[in-house]
C-alpha cells in the first residue's frame, strides 16, 4: 500500500480566507459569528465577501456560492503545495468531495422564483449549479484533472468521507495526487427553523455561550458556511518534487450506527474509532489529541465522550466548533485542516469559552480549554458523525 501525505491546504471561511488568518484565529481564539438576520437564530458564522474578488463575470454566474467557495479553496491549496500543474500526469490527478446540501443557494432561488412568479422563471443555469458534483466538476475542468470526480453526500460526515476515500484510492495506487475535502453554504431561514425544530441549534442570545460543546449550559450547535481543500499526494511522488509536506494520513474508517436517522450511537461511534486505529496499525495509547465531532448537542457530546472513553485513558480531547461553528458537510474537511496546521505548527488547539468548571459533569474527558498546548507528535484522530448513524474518523501524524 502507498503511504499518503497532505501537500497543501486551501479554505474560505468564517475564520478566515488564508491559512494564516485562520491559524491565528483559532490561536487567539476569536469567535467567527455574526449575528442573524433571521428571527429563528441568534448567531451564525459567514464567509465575507471578499473571497470572490478575483472570481469573472462568467464565473459568479456560473457557480453556486457552495462551488465558489470550493473553487477558491481548491485555488489555495495547488498554490500551497506547489504544484507544477504543467508536468502532472492529469489522468492520475482526481477530486474527492464531500457536501451536505450542495447547491442549496440556487435551489431555494430556482422555488422562490417559480412559486411567485411561474415556471417560466426557472433558469437554464439552475441545474447545472445546484447539482452536488458540480462543486468537484469546476475544479476538475480549472485544473484538467482527469483521473474523476467523486461527490460524497453523506450529511456532517460528508467531507471527512470524501478525504478518507481520496486517501484510500491513492493507497491503492489509482492516484498519484487528489483535491479532497468538501464545501457548505445553506445559510437560510429554512434550513435554521428545520434544525431549530429538531433541537439541534443553539437557543443562546449570548454570543459567548452560543458554541460550548461538553459544558451543561450546551444548547446546540452555530451553523456556519465554509470550504476546506487538501491536497493529497502519494509520498514519493511528493518526495520526488521537493513538496511542503504537512503531515500524512495513517487511517481511515467509517461505519453506520444502523440505528437511528437522527441519533448518536455510542456502539457505533466506538467502532469507527477502534478501526481506523486499526487501519492506522496503532494502539489507542498512541493517540495524543482528539478533535472531537463535539456539536454542542446533548445528545452528541455525551454519546461521543461515552465512545471515546471505551477506548481512550487520557487524550486531550476539543471541540474547534466552540470558534468557527458548524460547517455541516465541510466541517469534517475544515478540521482536518486544523489537524494539519496543529502537526506543523506543533501545537495543539483548544475550545473556547468553556471553563473546566462548566463541563457536563457526566462528560469525563481530558479537555483542553482555553490554552493551547505543544504538540509532542503522537497521532492525531479526527472525528466526523452525521445524521443518518453515518460515522468517520481520520487518523492523522508527523
Amino acid at each position: 500500500m502507498k503511504r499518503v501525505v497532505v501537500t497543501g491546504l486551501g479554505s474560505v471561511s468564517p475564520c478566515g480566507n488564508t491559512n494564516e488568518e485562520i491559524l491565528s484565529t483559532i490561536k487567539n481564539q476569536n469567535q467567527c459569528f455574526v449575528k442573524s438576520k433571521f428571527d429563528v437564530v441568534e448567531f451564525y458564522g459567514e464567509v465575507s465577501e471578499g473571497y470572490k474578488t478575483n472570481f469573472n463575470k462568467k464565473q459568479i454566474r456560473y457557480m453556486d456560492k457552495v462551488s465558489q467557495l470550493a473553487f477558491c479553496a481548491g485555488e489555495a491549496a495547488v498554490l500551497d503545495s506547489r504544484l507544477n500543474l504543467s508536468e502532472l500526469n492529469k489522468v492520475r490527478c482526481g477530486i474527492s468531495i464531500g457536501t451536505s446540501m450542495g447547491g442549496f443557494q440556487t435551489l431555494h432561488t430556482e422555488l422562490t422564483e417559480s412559486a411567485l412568479y411561474g415556471l417560466e422563471k426557472i433558469s437554464l443555469l439552475g441545474m447545472p449549479k445546484l447539482l452536488h458534483n458540480m462543486i468537484g466538476a469546476n475544479l476538475s475542468i480549472a485544473f484538467d484533472f482527469k483521473g474523476g470526480v467523486f461527490t460524497y453526500n453523506n450529511a456532517c460526515a460528508s467531507s471527512a468521507t470524501a478525504i478518507g476515500e481520496a486517501y484510500n484510492k491513492i493507497q491503492r495506487n489509482e492516484f498519484d495526487v487528489m483535491l479532497a475535502g468538501g464545501a457548505e453554504s445553506c445559510i437560510s431561514e429554512q434550513v435554521f427553523k428545520s434544525f431549530h425544530r429538531l433541537g439541534a441549534m443553539s437557543t443562546s442570545k449570548n454570543i459567548d455561550e452560543a458554541s460550548i460543546p461538553f459544558s451543561k449550559a450546551r444548547s446546540g450547535f452555530v451553523l456556519s458556511e465554509g470550504s476546506a481543500v487538501l491536497v493529497l499526494e502519494e509520498y514519493e511522488h511528493a518526495i520526488a518534487r521537493d513538496a511542503p509536506i504537512y503531515c500524512e494520513i495513517k487511517g481511515y474508517a467509517t461505519t453506520s450506527d444502523a440505528s437511528s436517522l437522527v441519533a448518536p450511537n455510542t456502539d457505533g461511534l466506538t467502532r469507527c474509532m477502534e478501526e481506523a486505529l486499526h487501519d492506522a496499525e496503532i494502539e489507542a495509547h498512541e493517540v495524543e489529541y482528539i478533535n472531537a465531532h463535539g456539536t454542542g448537542t446533548q445528545a452528541n457530546d455525551l454519546v461521543e465522550a461515552k465512545a471515546i472513553n471505551r477506548i481512550f485513558s487520557s487524550p486531550f480531547v476539543s471541540s474547534t466548533k466552540s470558534i468557527h461553528g458548524h460547517l455541516l458537510g465541510a466541517a469534517g474537511a475544515f478540521e482536518a485542516l486544523l489537524c494539519c496546521l496543529m502537526i506543523k505548527n506543533k501545537q495543539l488547539f483548544p475550545q473556547s469559552n468553556v471553563s473546566y468548571a462548566d463541563v457536563d459533569p457526566e462528560i469525563n474527558l481530558n479537555l483542553l480549554l482555553s490554552k493551547s498546548i505543544e504538540y509532542e507528535c503522537g497521532y492525531i484522530l479526527s472525528n466526523s458523525f452525521a445524521f443518518g448513524g453515518s460515522n468517520v474518523s481520520l487518523v492523522f501524524s508527523k
